[in-house]
């Protein structure tokens, strides 16, 4: 165990670091702005009107589809919970990112690269919207990883 720990401890670390900075800011984040919201009605909107919008939308339809089952699991109303994915989606995308650093160059540039991710104030504050940004990153990243 001390060997897997020895390691991982600065990936774990780096991970840390992302998860605390971005359910603080998730936390102080405030209410939904009027993206977020439209993300939310888009999502739970009956199925055909909800298609007419979606093919509209300048966004493909992937995150709302995803968030219209999402939603049906708890409050739509409650911030934290409308943006709890984009939180997730963030910090895998820092795990794939490190996956794709490693593969394409070496340990060291993988851990640079999450831990640049990491600290990256744009994907911080896109990980606490209630909007597509961070599957789209994490979906660009693993698109890369498997080309």
């Amino acid at each position: 165990m001390n060997a897997w720990l020895k390691r991982w401890r600065f990936l774990i670390f780096v991970l840390g670091l992302a998860t605390a900075l971005r359910v603080t800011l998730l936390f102080f984040r405030g209410t939904l702005w009027f993206d977020e919201i439209f993300s939310i009605h888009f999502s739970s909107l009956p199925w055909a009107e909800a298609w007419r919008y979606w093919t509209l939308e300048t966004n493909p339809p992937l995150y709302l589809l995803f968030m219209r089952f999402y939603l049906m699991l708890g409050d739509p109303a409650n911030p934290f919970f409308t943006r709890l994915p984009a939180l997730v989606f963030g910090l895998l995308g820092v795990v794939a990112v490190y996956h794709l650093g490693q593969m394409m160059f070496s340990k060291k540039a993988g851990l640079f690269a999450i831990f640049l991710l990491a600290l990256s104030g744009i994907h911080i504050f896109t990980s606490s919207e209630t909007r597509a940004y961070t599957l789209f990153t994490l979906l660009a990243i693993l698109s890369s990883y498997f080309f």
